[in-house]
């Protein structure tokens, strides 16, 4: 069911809009109705229909980073918390197709999109993704996940993302994993030598048993380099 026929139903006299209360409360609300909509497949504001209005004011008002692309060329909409992950793009996002913006990245998504306009959701988790957000490449993972956005007919009109940047995480756990294949580098490495000492002390012990002397054990015992040395300086 959706969002313009929830309305409807239970909010029978509610006309979903882009108001004022919601512009003055979100920087691209603001830049939404301000924006000449005319040239574009979508038309002006107030023609378009309460499925898309009502889901441009659900996602404006929500402090997660969400985007929006609509209709037969997807223009993209976001919210502001979006904004910081269109990077240089910003200037240029709204109202803009879909693939245009996402153009450096489009073999990796489109996948999802297609799916998603077929009308099945997708979730990605920890998808390495390089948004270049300053114009150069960067290493980055995203967890999102891409829905279905339905228009007032209850057909699929473009997709809704919900995403969260996991970066920090994905490196933090990458450099833990590093230090623990190196504690246990180091672990195996004293293991081995202490196992070598064992049999150096084996090899002295039969050494003096049998009178080969320490200069016999220098040249059989296959050890560590400080095992030696200590072998020497005994």
């Amino acid at each position: 069911m959706t969002a313009a026929v929830l309305q409807a139903r239970f909010m029978p006299n509610a006309v979903p809009s882009i108001d004022s209360h919601v512009s003055a409360a979100s920087i691209t609300g603001g830049e939404i109705l301000s924006k000449d909509w005319t040239g574009t497949s979508l038309g002006p504001v107030d023609t378009w229909p309460p499925s898309l209005k009502t889901t441009l004011a659900m996602m404006l008002a929500c402090p997660t980073p969400m985007f929006l692309a609509w209709g037969d060329d997807l223009l993209c909409f976001y919210n502001d918390a979006y904004r910081p992950i269109l990077g240089y793009r910003l200037a240029t996002a709204l109202g803009t197709p879909f693939k245009v913006v996402w153009a450096s990245i489009w073999s990796d998504i489109e996948p999802l999109v297609m799916t998603t306009l077929a009308g099945e959701s997708s979730k990605m988790t920890d998808m390495p993704l390089d948004l270049s957000r300053e114009g150069v490449p960067e290493q980055s993972w995203w967890t999102f996940t891409y829905s279905p956005a339905y228009d007032d007919a209850g057909q699929v009109a473009g997709l809704f993302c919900v995403t969260n940047e996991q970066t920090n995480r994905v490196q933090m756990e990458e450099r833990n994993q590093t230090l623990v294949a190196e504690v246990i580098e180091r672990r195996e490495e004293l293991a081995r030598a202490e196992e070598q000492l064992r049999q150096a002390q084996k090899l002295e012990a039969i050494g003096r048993l049998t009178g080969g002397g320490r200069a016999r054990l220098q040249q059989s015992a296959d050890c560590h380099p400080w095992i030696r040395r200590s072998i020497a300086q005994a």
